[in-house]
């Protein structure tokens, strides 16, 4: 008897829930004799009853709504369908987006704990997506480096240093936007090793350098010519007084003196030039435009003091 009471009832729910549905609907057999249908059906359609019952053929149904000339209502998924495979086409091409991209992506919270990484951020960085996820992303940088664009951008690039497993840092490029997902934001962070492009650089300055170096030899020719001169003037006529027996020691210390000064102020264009055509270290220092100045006055008038 409770089996048939909860079989019962059972049935009295599924007929409830079939009535009230928000789709019309229509049930048949193999012989195309319809079984069931409900209320929404006849509303959706308006057919009289002498259409649509119980054993009626299902084409004759399908016959007086052609007569009527429209379908009105029916649920079509064909849009849905669509809409779903080209929401699946657009996720196949971001996955393969980030997993060949040649830079490392990394997703982060606002705090800055390290969300995603994409193989490049292991390749870059030598850390497995296991490791990384749920730690501070600034672990891959400098420390104090700016994660997260301020109030007032959506994003923001920079340069500073990135910090490898193994601890080694090298140059690194940052761009950092902010997204909105569902209820909170997440930060998008494209971090590029720009070691390569770095080191190109230096040796393209490097070769500009000297290149400058050579317009300028015949100036510093000319300018080194003269306290050359000087010296050799000098200490000819230092030789001359030798040779005639008028050594005078004051005479003397006056021209090696001179020979002295002059030597010392070639000696400095050499060291400008040398300083001047060198390598640069990588970092990026300080630069004080008016000692750059001061050099450049000193080199050119010789004067130790300007």
């Amino acid at each position: 008897q409770d089996s048939e009471d909860r079989l019962r009832a059972a049935a009295a729910i599924l007929d409830l829930t079939f009535e009230n549905m928000a789709q019309g609907a229509i049930v048949f057999d193999a012989d195309m004799r319809i079984v069931a249908f409900n209320r929404r059906y006849m509303e959706l359609f308006d057919l009289p009853p002498e259409v649509v019952y119980v054993g009626q053929d299902l084409s004759e149904v399908l016959r007086a709504r052609n007569a009527r000339g429209h379908y009105p209502y029916v649920t079509d998924i064909t849009e849905r369908r669509r809409a779903e495979l080209a929401l699946k086409a657009s996720e196949t091409r971001i996955r393969a987006i980030l997993e060949n991209a040649g830079d490392a992506i990394v997703t982060i919270s606002p705090d800055g704990i390290v969300l995603s990484t994409n193989p490049a951020a292991e390749r870059i960085f030598g850390y497995d997506e296991s490791e990384i996820v749920g730690r501070d992303v600034r672990t891959l940088m400098s420390p104090g480096t700016a994660i997260w664009p301020p109030p007032d951008l959506l994003s923001f690039s920079a340069e500073t240093k990135g910090r490898r497993k193994d601890g080694a840092l090298f140059p690194l490029e940052m761009s950092c936007a902010r997204a909105h997902f569902g209820d909170s934001d997440v930060g998008i962070l494209i971090l590029r090793d720009v070691t390569a492009q770095k080191e190109m650089q230096a040796q393209l300055m490097h070769t500009s350098k000297l290149a400058t170096v050579g317009q300028m030899a015949a100036g510093l020719a000319h300018e080194m010519n003269q306290p050359l001169n000087v010296v050799r003037m000098a200490a000819d006529n230092a030789l001359i007084r030798m040779e005639r027996g008028e050594v005078d020691p004051s005479y003397l210390r006056e021209k090696l003196e001179l020979i002295g000064d002059q030597a010392e102020k070639v000696g400095k264009m050499i060291l400008h030039m040398r300083v001047f055509a060198r390598t640069d270290a990588p970092d990026l220092r300080p630069f004080d435009p008016i000692e750059s100045v001061r050099s450049a006055v000193r080199l050119k008038i010789g004067r130790a003091h300007v």
